[in-house]
């Protein structure tokens, strides 16, 4: 009677310590760090799909009419006789330039013309993302552990680990003490 009911102890210790190694490990690990969210993939391509904004503004330039401009100084031509007079205005939509041939009166007139296009084009929204560096786990500097003894003697263990070394005690009927240090091993 007193071997099964060692053997079912120490099966209950091994099952619980199975469980809680397995549960521990999952959520241990596994903690978003403060400040910080998880996204699903559809939020991420929801992002990707927001549709571009396109504001239509139209604009009356301002009309400008230019009085009192000095005279241009004639220049000399090839024919006796006629001067010829150039005067220009450019701005930032347009470049008028005229040229007139004079002989006492008007002999010939040329207007050179250019309006500029300007064109503005809406690019699509995209989402940009900041690499930042990862937010650094919490050093432990203090870790517990509790077992059970699995012997001729079924006892309890407890101990303490800190970087590099560990201190341990355990009590099978008899009180004992390990001290050691940890290593690994790949």
């Amino acid at each position: 009677m007193k071997t099964i009911r060692t053997i079912l102890y120490t099966m209950a210790a091994m099952l619980i310590l199975i469980c809680g190694f397995l549960i521990g490990e999952r959520v241990a690990n596994f903690t978003v760090p403060h400040g910080k969210a998880l996204v699903s993939l559809s939020v991420i391509d929801s992002l990707k799909n927001i549709p571009p904004v396109i504001v239509y503004r139209t604009d009356t330039l301002e009309i400008i009419i230019y009085k009192d401009r000095i005279l241009p100084t004639p220049e000399p031509t090839p024919e006796p006789g006629v001067l010829l007079y150039t005067d220009h205005i450019v701005n930032a939509y347009s470049r008028l330039i005229v040229r007139d041939w004079i002989r006492g009166e008007l002999v010939k007139r040329e207007v050179d013309f250019t309006p500029y296009l300007i064109t503005k084009t809406v690019q699509e929204p995209y989402p940009v993302y900041i690499k930042t560096e990862a937010a650094k786990a919490r050093e432990i500097r203090l870790q517990a552990h509790v077992g059970l003894k699995v012997s001729r003697r079924p006892g309890v263990e407890f101990g303490f680990s800190a970087k590099q070394y560990y201190i341990s005690a355990s009590y099978d009927g008899y009180y004992g003490l390990t001290l050691g240090r940890k290593f690994n091993l790949y």
